[in-house]
């Protein structure tokens, strides 16, 4: 849902409502590198930072860059009323990225969003993390192919793209689909969680990505969304109902 020019929903219901929610926390918890890899410890972790989180604050579309892109708040297309953030671009590598405080800079973080696409010819849609410019940030790749394809955990570092994990798996479209990457840092470095909504339950989407660089570690970098394509005549996309956590 998006009200008028604004990104944000005027509802406090974070768990229904709300495009482009910003929370921030002080990291309160720590644990033990042997114990992270326990799911147990990792949900303690997750719901501590939850605890943690400021309440949600509003946002308007200024507090966001834009860049190789044209966007409009789209009344007919949507998960929830009134309108969803629809993106159009006749260029590739589009971004969108967070530029205000307080998650300027994440370090760990989550990003809870709706996607679409309206064509599934060579069409992915990036989920950006860790941003420091367009040569040097981590991105998940959810590209849309009825017939499969590559489902990707990567980072881009120095103009030179690396991928961390990989799925074959299929996504329509003109269809909705709600995806959770998390990310935090572990004894092994950098872990990257990518889940999907089934309706009911959150299931693991693409396996865990470990980087043992852990790269911008310690400045984190900004949030955002992007864009691929392979087809050059346009490229469409939507987003809808996201939540973003983080602590700086």
């Amino acid at each position: 849902m998006v009200q008028s020019n604004t990104l944000v929903s005027q509802s406090n219901d974070a768990a229904v409502y709300g495009v482009l929610e910003f929370r921030s926390a002080k990291r309160v918890l720590t644990i033990a590198n042997g114990d992270l890899e326990q799911l147990s410890k990792l949900q303690e972790y997750l719901k501590e930072l939850d605890r943690q989180l400021r309440q949600p604050s509003q946002h308007s579309s200024g507090d966001w860059d834009f860049k190789n892109t044209s966007w409009t708040l789209d009344s007919a297309i949507y998960v929830s009323s009134p309108s969803s953030l629809h993106f159009t671009a006749y260029t590739n590598n589009t971004k969108v990225k967070v530029a205000a405080v307080p998650i300027a800079s994440v370090k760990e973080g989550r990003i809870v969003t709706w996607v679409l696409s309206s064509a599934a010819d060579g069409r992915a849609i990036d989920i950006v993390f860790r941003y420091q410019d367009d040569d040097n940030y981590y991105y998940v790749r959810l590209s849309v192919n009825a017939n499969g394809a590559p489902q990707l955990i990567s980072r881009y570092k120095d103009g030179v793209s690396t991928d961390l994990k990989s799925a074959t798996k299929t996504l329509y479209a003109d269809t909705w689909y709600k995806f959770r990457i998390t990310w935090w840092n572990s004894y092994a470095g950098l872990v990257v969680r990518v889940e999907k909504w089934s309706g009911t339950a959150w299931e693991t989407y693409i396996n865990d990505a470990y980087d043992s660089d852990n790269l911008w570690e310690t400045i984190g970098g900004r949030i955002g969304f992007g864009s691929f394509h392979t087809s050059i005549n346009a490229n469409y996309y939507w987003i809808d109902d996201t939540e973003i956590y983080g602590i700086a």
